[in-house]
């Protein structure tokens, strides 16, 4: 049956989700003794992304910090000053947010590769440590993905089908080893020589292999793959996620999630991904030193204890929506083989998708989509021609909403049968004399070439006799059956067809009929002379008989 959960983000299209975020940081001072230190913490700032991701509220912080400083990539860090963490104890800091996500899906975008201005996207092309889109390697792969191709959407769908099919995510490493990072692990071109790695992996090879075509792109991080179960508080305990950015000339960044996708499609807006920085890889100056492009930096005189957690509600925007119903209009019966046929109307002459879900009576589940047009749509599938599809089936036609009005579901049933069949006979002669050749005819319906038709013959002391023939182009068949095999006397002639699945599933088909085989000529007139023999032998030895007792 069609779940109504599925229409909640794909059915539904709610265009936006708000998330309502806590990003909480702990500090934990392990030590039995002593004081530390943390001269300054960066913590960055969701940003907003163009036509993707928008920030409703600043973010409240349960301290206030000095200021804020901006990297090279725009990304925003709020900046906190010395605070101490007690020996075994904690230090808190929490950022509060609400987010609206769009929730888009394009299949195709016009976005030619000779309209990227190079040099003013320099900082999102050029190779660095671990985008090594100079490599020869990737460099190569960057040629046989691109082919003659110049449109960059179509570019970065090529690079995407390779990334997520060709990298293999590794479970062990982040599930034993925490997804640390190892530095002779790194990078694009390792992932490339390697097949295998995580978020960061995926990401960095996609956009080496990108900036190596002159593309801009970037690894963007935060936290990704997010619940989005409505009305419940999740959490995320961990370093969170990476994935890319893609620029699009004429239309801006365009988010790619290198592994499969949300929901496996290229061109989806990923409103499970919240942005916290873009250029993850690269480092940025600060008084402290370099710091790296990511969502955390600190700097403490003694070793601390980390945690970053990621809470959230998410929730679907949609205005009031109108209530709408469905009326689906269809046969009553089907026979197996045949086309089924649903016409379906909506109480409002609007546009929409149209879901359907065929169910067979052994539960078998056929689904299909289709499309209202000014509130009407059709529908048409062929039921299997199986034994298997006799019986009450039911039908699920959904309309999954929009913005404006609900999402509506209506069943119906409807009986699929086996077509009838039958098979005509017909004996020539009618009235045979024994051992007369006879012809067995008739007809099967349905008319079909080639059918095999079993032909029993039962004969007058109840021994049968089988026989095989194959019907002809319109279903006829003719069984020539030669003489000195029908003695006198009644016969029964049956004839079958198994019937089955064919382009039509048929019923089997049976026939039978009497005959009664008249004596010949010929047997009569020997009867009579064995009778007229017998006659004479009997004289004969009468008169033997009565001369021996009258001794003559």
């Amino acid at each position: 049956m069609i779940q109504k959960a599925l229409f909640n983000v794909y059915g539904g299209l709610s265009k936006t989700l708000r998330y309502y975020i806590n990003y909480t940081i702990v500090f934990r001072n392990p030590k039995s003794y002593g004081t530390a230190t943390v001269r300054r913490l960066y913590i960055a700032k969701i940003p907003d992304v163009k036509g993707y991701q928008r920030v409703l509220s600043s973010p409240n912080y349960t301290i206030l910090p000095s200021g804020f400083i901006q990297d090279q990539f725009g990304n925003k860090y709020a900046v906190f000053n010395k605070f101490l963490v007690g020996a075994n104890r904690t230090f808190c800091l929490t950022s509060s947010y609400i987010v609206e996500v769009n929730v888009s899906y394009v299949r195709y975008l016009d976005a030619p590769i000779s309209k990227i201005n190079r040099v003013a996207m320099s900082i999102f092309i050029n190779p660095q440590k671990y985008i090594e889109s100079d490599a020869l390697e990737i460099v190569s792969l960057a040629k046989i993905l691109s082919g003659n191709e110049t449109n960059v959407f179509n570019i970065g769908k090529a690079i995407f089908d390779y990334t997520s099919t060709n990298i293999t995510y590794d479970d062990y490493w982040l599930k034993n080893e925490g997804g640390r990072w190892q530095e002779e692990k790194e990078g694009a071109l390792w992932t490339y020589r390697n097949k295998r790695g995580l978020c960061r992996h995926f990401s960095a090879l996609y956009v080496a292999i990108a900036r190596a075509l002159g593309i801009p792109s970037v690894v963007a991080s935060g936290y990704g793959f997010l619940n989005i179960d409505f009305g419940k508080l999740h959490s995320e305990v961990g370093t969170g996620h990476a994935w890319v950015l893609l620029f699009l000339p004429g239309y801006g960044w365009m988010p790619v999630e290198p592994q499969d996708g949300w929901w496996g499609q290229y061109g989806a807006s990923l409103p499970t991904h919240i942005m916290f920085v873009e250029g993850y890889f690269s480092k940025f100056h600060t008084s402290e030193g370099d710091a790296w492009v990511d969502k955390l930096n600190y700097w403490s005189d003694s070793e601390l204890d980390v945690t970053k957690a990621f809470s959230y509600i998410v929730e679907p925007q949609r205005p009031k929506r109108e209530n709408i119903s469905i009326t689906v209009n269809i046969t009553n019966k089907v026979y197996a083989g045949e086309n089924l046929r649903i016409q379906c109307s909506l109480s409002k002459s609007i546009n929409g998708l149209a879901m359907f879900s065929v169910i067979s009576p052994l539960g078998k589940v056929y689904q299909s989509y289709g499309k209202f047009e000014k509130g009407s749509t059709f529908f048409e599938w062929k039921i299997p021609a199986d034994w298997k599809s006799v019986g009450k089936w039911n039908v699920d036609v959904a309309f999954p909403g929009d913005e404006s009005y609900e999402w509506c579901l209506e069943n119906t049933t409807f009986e699929v049968l086996s077509f009838p069949s039958d098979i005509s006979l017909y004996i020539y002669p009618e009235n045979p004399i024994e051992n007369q050749p006879i012809t067995i005819q008739g007809r099967l319906n349905p008319p079909i070439p080639g059918e095999n038709l079993t032909i029993t013959l039962l004969d007058p002391i109840g021994r049968q006799h089988f026989y095989y023939t194959k019907t002809n182009e319109d279903g006829r068949f003719n069984l020539n059956l030669s003489s000195g095999v029908f003695p006198s006397g009644k016969w029964i002639v049956n004839i079958s067809w198994p019937g089955g699945a064919r382009e039509r599933l048929y019923n089997p088909a049976s026939n039978s009929t009497a005959v009664e085989v008249q004596v010949g000529m010929l047997s009569v007139v020997l009867e009579l002379a064995f009778l007229l023999a017998l006659a004479l032998i009997l004289i004969l030895f009468t008169r033997h008989i009565i001369k021996l007792i009258l001794g003559i």
